[in-house]
């Protein structure tokens, strides 16, 4: 066991009287890896690896989510099925499968046509809900053990505008279109448009400087969790009285 996983612990036992035994699996397992980020906080960035297809099962793959699937999904896909849907998540799942192929998309302008493509590629997957769900958030980067800090309107993001997006990457580049919108994910596509808009504006951050921003942002997601823990704790302690 870490010293810092100790300290978290002895921490939690000084507040409300709990030790690891009172923590569920869940919530041990994401203080450990939230520890272990803290500790190296470059440990899950890996450039390289967000490009590589994620195994759903046998013959099945997906692509972390590309420009223009996104797009596809944001312009057509959302607005035929609610986002909470299962229809919308087979969608989604239709277009991490199909990512880096832009003829998948080119006929999907109807909801009925989007629909016989989507179950005809649904009839390919054999495995379960669970481990499909799991593929699509792999897909799309999600950190099973990161907290989200609360969102507040100011921190709203806008509508992303990929045309003139890429169209300034092409320039800049020399890469084309097609390559940024069908042969790159989207976070490598949004981590060059923010390289190149931080050049352009001749703002230099060190590497001191963002190794800084990314242990403070281990060590708030850490502060996150303790505090998501604690809030059970509390509770659990005020029933008991």
């Amino acid at each position: 066991m870490s010293r810092r996983l100790q300290s978290v612990l002895a921490d939690l036992h000084d507040r409300y009287g709990a030790t690891a035994a009172d923590l569920t699996a869940d919530e041990l397992e994401a203080l450990v890896f939230a520890c272990k980020r803290v500790d190296n906080p470059f440990s899950e960035i890996n450039a390289e690896l967000m490009e590589l297809p994620i195994h759903v099962c046998k013959g099945v793959w997906m692509w972390p989510l590309t420009a223009g699937a996104a797009v596809w999904l944001t312009e057509y896909a959302s607005k035929w099925w609610k986002p909470t849907s299962t229809m919308y998540r087979w969608a989604q799942a239709y277009a991490l499968v199909n990512g880096r192929n832009e003829g998948a998309f080119l006929s999907l302008d109807t909801k009925w046509r989007a629909r016989a493509a989507i179950l005809k590629t649904a009839l390919s997957f054999g495995c379960h809900v669970g481990e499909l769900n799991a593929a699509i958030d792999r897909a799309y980067g999600v950190d099973p053990y990161h907290v989200k800090p609360k969102v507040t309107k100011h921190d709203e993001q806008e509508d992303v505008d990929f045309a003139a997006l890429v169209a300034r990457l092409e320039v800049s580049s020399g890469i084309s279109v097609d390559q940024w919108l069908w042969g790159r994910s989207l976070v490598s596509m949004m981590k060059s448009y923010r390289e190149l808009s931080a050049l352009a504006k001749a703002v230099f951050v060190g590497e001191k400087a963002n190794a800084q921003m990314e242990l403070d942002e281990a060590v708030a997601n850490l502060a996150r969790i303790c505090a998501k823990i604690g809030e059970r704790l509390k509770e659990r302690n005020e029933e008991s009285n």
